[in-house]
């Protein structure tokens, strides 16, 4: 499915897997004997040409590649002429032909997106050394690019989890996995953390529709984490002081009513005890709901 993505983390990945597409729609209407040279039309050669060069000498490892800027060609010959348009600061776009005995071939394009990290985490860090780095990630393809992207926040949020419980002792308590890690992924959200995002779209070939696939970096490196000290730490202490007082106004609401339940039991002889009962259980009831709508 790789092949049928439309934008790539890396020039490497963009440029080898658009090659390999190209390559299966000549195949779907070629010449029957192989080509007997191979040419690579690009301005200059570079990285793009060479992992170009490097995946047809993997399909035609008996046959010879060219590699020049001249658009002439040759009985016998595959040529393929590579587009690499630089213009933009934030993606490179590729649109790569081909011409074999006389007929060209549909072009095939992509664009490229810089998230090295995305494809090469260890090499990442090796860039970045200052920051401590986990990528989360979709599971599967998803039919939106923010459902890929809600689905790699939560993976993120899970393994950044660890770190966040550790800087703050205080969060680890029982119960509160779910609530922090709803936090933690709020703050990805908000682009905390030093958060950057990458969206692959796929297009399937049997059914043309688009999917998606997603990925998230983060910093859980101490200076990032400080952030919750603003944000979530504030929230868990009002949160953990409203459980603590519903729990002592219902406690003190059940010794009340016990008191008031023995004090009428003994008045009465005994004479209403289940009606009593009835009547502490129900006033119980209503307590504790008013004491959640007061918390």
């Amino acid at each position: 499915m790789l092949k049928n993505a439309t934008v790539y983390p890396s020039l490497d990945q963009g440029v080898k897997n658009l090659t390999l597409r190209l390559l299966d729609k000549i195949d779907q209407n070629r010449p029957e004997k192989p080509p007997q040279h191979l040419h690579i039309v690009v301005l200059k050669r570079d990285r793009a040409a060479d992992a170009v060069r490097s995946v047809l000498i993997d399909r035609f490892p008996a046959t010879e590649v060219n590699v020049d800027d001249k658009h002439t060609t040759q009985p016998d010959e595959l040529m393929l002429t590579l587009g690499i348009d630089d213009s933009q600061k934030t993606q490179k776009c590729l649109r790569f032909s081909a011409h074999w005995n006389g007929r060209n071939y549909t072009p095939v394009e992509a664009c490229v997106k810089d998230a090295l990290w995305a494809v090469d985490l260890d090499a990442y860090r090796t860039e970045h050394p200052n920051g401590e780095w986990i990528v989360g990630s979709s599971f599967g393809i998803q039919p939106s690019g923010e459902a890929a992207l809600n689905e790699a926040r939560a993976d993120a949020a899970n393994k950044m989890l660890p770190f966040v419980v550790t800087k703050f002792p205080q969060l680890n308590q029982p119960n509160q996995g779910p609530w922090l890690l709803s936090k933690l992924e709020s703050q990805l959200r908000q682009q905390k953390f030093n958060t950057k995002e990458f969206v692959q779209e796929f297009h399937l070939p049997a059914t043309g529709a688009k999917v998606y696939k997603a990925a998230v970096l983060a910093d859980h490196s101490s200076p990032q984490l400080a952030v919750l000290n603003k944000s979530v730490i504030p929230e868990f202490h009002r949160r953990t002081d409203a459980v603590r007082h519903f729990s002592l106004g219902t406690m003190g609401l059940g010794v009340v009513i016990c008191i008031v339940y023995l004090f009428l039991n003994w008045a009465t002889r005994g004479y209403f005890q289940m009606n009593l009962r009835l009547g502490a259980f129900l006033v119980l009831i209503a307590g504790v709901l008013l004491l959640l709508t007061i918390s």
